[in-house]
């Protein structure tokens, strides 16, 4: 995940640094709570041949479209990724065995239950949200490497952890259980170079010199920042920061795009720096530029956030440096509605409309009572005429899957 740790040193460095972090935090949003949604339990006994259009989800007290009746309509039949997607989860939570769970490289065995692994959830994750249009910036995000290894970590306790290497006290909060989960580590201890002030090179040790070099040599920020982001986004912000503390005046300031004049000085404008970092042909990009829209000055406190009809003051969940609970207040978007819209593109016109009609009753009885679109099952009743297959299970509500990942814990 990027630090963007430059931003701690220069001017209006505050305020750009809390914007890096909310990035961070709508990426880490995302991707946890997309991929817990997406495991479900097995609904065990039900025939296809039976089945309904929309089940009651007692967990949320709302009604849903059957994921089941969704995938044997046929309707996905135009949707590869999906119905790949579906189908896989589906053939690992075939698997009774641990052991022949191991067998299959795309599955894992967890909660007692061979499940689709990480990494195959994330690939479908990508897909879902277009991460290829969304540029270098949210790939990063979204898609951090792979922790190197380190030598240190074999050091389980603060008190072998000596010499090279120092402890990293950490503490992750959990949304699900309201606890802290200690990950502290014994790490090595980090080498400052006294030539990489910004930490360029630590951020980005396969950059190259001539890459650098290169991309340094453009004539304005943005030609600079689209030369580097691929290659080194800590860089990118590094300019971004720079270019800003160069500008004397107003105008100058003004002119770089990225930047505000306080009235003493040029800083970043975060909602146009990181709002330039992301294209406008990223379908996700909202919802990254939507918190920043709600963490300016002027929003620092209750009554200033809820001036604003688009934000709201919220409340999260975290953990102290000594691993206690406690909580932030802060404002947030008030929408954190991360889908609105795009069902219909990603599941088709047929199924997006059999889940507006699913999301209608609010009890149960009404829920099951729901009647399928006819041109979803080919004739009137609440039963599909599909063939029947046996016991199948179920993966996950559509529009749970899809809608609120960016509601603050």
């Amino acid at each position: 995940m990027l630090s963007f740790l430059f931003l701690a040193s220069v001017a209006n460095a505050n305020n750009a640094f809390s914007a890096s972090n909310e990035f961070m935090a709508a990426a880490q949003r995302i991707t946890s709570q997309l991929q817990a949604e997406m495991y479900m339990p097995v609904q065990s006994g039900r025939r296809l041949g039976n089945l309904k259009p929309c089940c009651w989800m007692a967990s949320d007290k709302q009604c849903d479209m059957n994921p089941q009746f969704a995938l044997q309509s046929g309707a996905l039949d135009d949707k590869p990724d999906v119905k790949a997607w579906a189908s896989g989860i589906m053939k690992c939570e075939a698997i009774k065995t641990q052991a022949d769970c191991g067998k299959d490289a795309t599955c894992e065995f967890k909660n007692n239950k061979c499940t689709m692994n990480e990494q195959e959830m994330r690939k479908f994750m990508m897909k879902v949200m277009q991460i290829d249009k969304c540029g270098a910036f949210v790939k990063a995000m979204m898609n951090p490497p792979a922790p190197k290894a380190d030598a240190c970590n074999d050091k389980k306790d603060k008190a072998g952890c000596t010499g090279a290497c120092e402890w990293e006290q950490s503490y992750d909060y959990d949304d699900d259980t309201k606890k802290c989960i200690d990950e502290s580590k014994c790490v090595t201890k980090p080498v400052r170079d006294p030539k990489d002030i910004f930490g360029i090179k630590q951020a980005c040790p396969d950059m190259t010199d001539t890459q650098k070099d290169t991309c340094d040599k453009k004539a304005d920020f943005k030609a600079k920042a689209d030369c580097f982001m691929p290659i080194c986004p800590h860089a990118a912000g590094v300019t971004a920061a720079l270019t800003c503390m160069a500008a004397k005046d107003t105008d100058s300031c003004t002119k770089t795009g990225v930047c505000a004049w306080d009235g003493k000085a040029c800083g970043p404008d975060v909602l146009k720096l990181y709002g330039s970092f992301i294209p406008d042909s990223c379908p996700i990009k909202s919802q990254f530029t939507k918190g920043l829209e709600c963490s300016t000055d002027d929003k620092r406190t209750k009554a200033g956030c809820e001036k604003d009809k688009k934000c709201a003051w919220a409340t999260r969940g975290g953990c102290d440096g000594n691993g206690k609970v406690g909580s932030d207040e802060m404002c947030d978007a008030a929408d954190n509605d991360m889908f609105a819209g795009m069902t219909k593109d990603i599941f088709g016109a047929k199924l997006d409309a059999q889940i507006k009609k699913c999301q209608v009753p609010k009890d149960q009885a009404a829920c099951e009572a729901v009647e399928a679109n006819k041109d979803l099952v080919g004739g009137g009743g609440g039963a599909t005429t599909v063939a029947d297959m046996g016991t199948v299970p179920a993966i996950s509500t559509f529009t749970t899957f899809l809608v609120g990942f960016l509601v603050a814990p």
